[in-house]
């Protein structure tokens, strides 16, 4: 048969910058959500020192599981914040 196999799903990108993370997170509307969720005295400290201070955005780290959940974002949505992230260049 000359039927061609079903493409690949795109790869998710499973690190991106800060700098990436925070342009996506902007481009998607969400970024003062995140700051506000940054600034609620119930935001796990973890949470707070990864979003101040880590250099990469790893898509699988429970820091990201965690604010995707109280962003009520899906799977989907974050494998495409990623997705943008990584296509970011600044």
């Amino acid at each position: 048969s000359d039927l061609a196999p079903p493409p690949a799903p795109p790869t998710v990108p499973q690190i991106v910058t800060r700098f990436q993370a925070r342009a996506a997170l902007h481009l998607a509307g969400l970024l003062p959500q995140v700051e506000a969720l940054m600034a609620d005295p119930a935001t796990p400290v973890l949470a707070k020192l990864a979003w101040a201070d880590a250099q990469d955005f790893k898509r699988n780290s429970p820091t990201i599981a965690q604010m995707a959940a109280a962003l009520g974002l899906s799977d989907q949505q974050l494998d495409e914040l990623f997705t943008v992230a990584a296509g970011v260049d600044a």
